[in-house]
């Protein structure tokens, strides 16, 4: 990265070191990756190394002590259906905004182009930031605007992946009690280029704008998500059906410092982490109806103070039986485990940089007949009944 002593593998894009830079040198550019990078401004720069001293990749701290884990879901059904999973981040918004809080978090652009930080001060304008998105959000001057809620006594509730909690926390250089940071578990961030290459290519197959995505539709089950895409016609495509999301999932086309992440696991700096429980019917069945369960690890007592308040105001509930951290883990493995670099990394982003989104699928991700076999089984229910006599053989 030019004008600072960090390799590009080791940068998560956070962008703490354009929101610290006193002189306003630094800025966040895309590669031809499609990734944003800091860039320095030279003739401006003065040398103060700040943008280094808050690079939480640079500066890791200890490790923390194994979290409280609950398998948790929100009461309200409706909630629910619009999360990814159990619908806990709406019910901590709504706790915060109880208070008098700000609650911060991903939303995609008016264009659908990107995603970007948002803040929302009432329940109205929370469902923009609901629901995973599988774009690398864009933090821009978000973390300096917490910094003037904070100083200002502003109770605030930021969402983000693990790394972008850890650069805020890097940025603000000290702990403030009246925020609260909750990170999404994350598999990975997939390149912005690589979205916009998919983006034009539906909206070309289609002929029409899209005015809305869903990453996790669940439209026929929590498991059996889809991405659908909302305009004057309604895209619907299972995530194994949907080229973008098996790109995603193949790992050709993740982030460098995604492979090695350095804030996963106890490194973890969020007060509250965030993620599908998948399998929970297999350690909790009674709490298991296929509307999506969450995993919630409270890493810090603050963070598990917060938590107990909101099971206490009585839209959460949590599974009675206790979870152990190193389950949640065997259930979630993204808690604590790095993806693992693709072969054809190189390649494919070589293939990306020239050639359209549909050739792009046609080499690295293929459509297969065995997609739509499975598509048609699941919308018909013949699903469940194959899973179930695999579930006896077993």
């Amino acid at each position: 990265v030019r004008g600072m002593n960090i390799e590009k593998e080791k940068c998560c894009g956070c962008g703490a070191c354009a929101n610290a830079c006193p002189q306003k040198c630094v800025s966040m550019e895309p590669d031809k990756e499609g990734f944003l990078y800091p860039i320095v401004n030279n003739d401006r720069c003065v040398n103060c190394g700040l943008c280094e001293r808050v690079c939480p990749f640079v500066n890791l701290s200890k490790a923390n002590k194994k979290p409280t884990v609950f398998a948790a879901r929100s009461n309200d059904d409706n909630i629910r259906y619009q999360s990814s999973s159990g619908g806990i981040f709406p019910e901590l918004a709504k706790a915060m905004f109880k208070v008098g809080g700000v609650v911060f978090g991903a939303i995609m652009s008016s264009d659908n182009r990107k995603v970007i930080f948002s803040c929302a001060s009432s329940i109205n304008e929370l469902t923009p930031i609901q629901g995973s998105k599988y774009i690398q959000a864009e933090i821009g001057d978000t973390y300096t605007i917490i910094k003037n809620y904070l100083l200002q006594g502003k109770k605030v509730l930021f969402t983000g992946t693990t790394c972008q909690v850890a650069g805020l926390k890097t940025y603000l250089q000290k702990d403030y009690d009246n925020l609260i940071c909750a990170d999404v578990i994350c598999h990975g961030v997939p390149s912005p280029l690589m979205w916009n290459k998919y983006y034009d290519y539906m909206t070309d197959k289609y002929q029409c704008d899209v005015n809305r995505v869903s990453f996790r539709s669940k439209k026929y089950s929590w498991s059996e998500f889809g991405v659908q895409l909302s305009a004057e016609k309604e895209v619907f495509e299972f995530s194994f059906q949907n080229p973008y999301f098996r790109l995603f999932n193949s790992n050709l086309c993740l982030r460098p410092s995604c492979y090695d992440c350095k804030v996963k696991g106890l490194n973890n700096k969020s007060d509250i982490s965030l993620g599908d429980f998948w399998h929970i019917d297999n350690l909790i069945p009674s709490f298991e109806d296929g509307k999506g369960v969450s995993i919630v690890l409270l890493n810090t007592q603050k963070g598990l103070d917060f938590f107990e308040d909101c099971i206490a105001g009585g839209n959460i509930e949590v599974a009675p039986e206790h979870v152990s951290y190193e389950q949640a883990c065997e259930c979630n493995k993204a808690i604590y485990k790095s993806m693992s670099e693709s072969s054809r990394r190189s390649e494919f982003f070589l293939d990306l940089a020239t050639q359209k989104f549909s050739t792009i699928k046609s080499k690295y991700s293929p459509d297969s007949w065995k997609y739509s076999m499975k598509a048609f089984f699941i919308k018909t229910g013949i699903w469940k009944t194959i899973q179930k006599r695999g579930d006896k053989r077993r």
